[in-house]
């Protein structure tokens, strides 16, 4: 079975609004964390954009087992509380991996 990418890009204005962004994320990701893997997520990480003057952004990168995996856990996901009052940009891709190396 094809396992699924999930990619969330998050872009702010600021260095002060991307630390308030990374440390709420990360607390709302971690209370999620047990429900996300007994649903299916195999694997996790998040990046932050370097080497960018002026820019701040970070990227999560999710991977699930399938395709019921990836459906489960965006339920989970969407029904999260997270930071919707930090101002950002998100950009949201979905991707099959059809080979891994």
């Amino acid at each position: 079975m094809a396992r699924y990418m999930w990619c969330a890009n998050h872009s702010f204005n600021s260095i002060e609004d991307l630390n308030k962004h990374l440390g709420r994320d990360e607390k709302v990701f971690m209370s999620i964390l047990p429900e996300l893997k007994g649903s299916g997520l195999a694997e996790c990480k998040r990046g932050i954009l370097t080497e960018a003057e002026g820019k701040y952004s970070h990227e999560g990168i999710l991977i699930f087992n399938d395709k019921a995996a990836y459906e489960a856990c965006m339920q989970i996901i969407k029904d999260a509380d997270w930071d919707d009052e930090i101002v950002k940009q998100n950009r949201y891709e979905t991707y099959i991996l059809d080979h891994e190396l």
